[in-house]
């Protein structure tokens, strides 16, 4: 994240893209500058305000986490009912129920 970056001007005066010191041309968009902004307010921040932050994006990653677990086991439910049904019925020998 370069802090300075050099204007060259062509030869009518106008300015051309802004060139960093190591020469590479960049142009930033408005939401990668709103990045830095919010990169360099949180420089700014007290280590408690830090951790703070930390544990609560820890806590809604692991409620984010269990959310998908419970949704991934009630999606599988009915087949993995359906399967202990299979297995119970050939453990004890019933293979197929035939109705007349």
């Amino acid at each position: 994240m370069p802090f300075k970056s050099v204007q060259k001007f062509d030869s009518d005066g106008m300015p051309v893209e802004c060139i960093d010191p190591i020469g590479s041309v960049k142009k930033y968009t408005d939401s990668e500058i709103g990045d830095y902004i919010t990169l360099a307010k949180l420089g700014q921040m007290d280590v408690d305000e830090k951790n703070e932050i930390a544990e609560r994006n820890k806590k809604a990653e692991e409620y984010n986490h269990r959310v998908m677990v419970e949704k991934h086991t009630d999606d599988r439910t009915p087949s993995m009912k359906d399967y202990a049904a299979f297995r119970d019925k050939k453990r004890r020998g019933v293979g197929k129920v035939i109705t007349m």
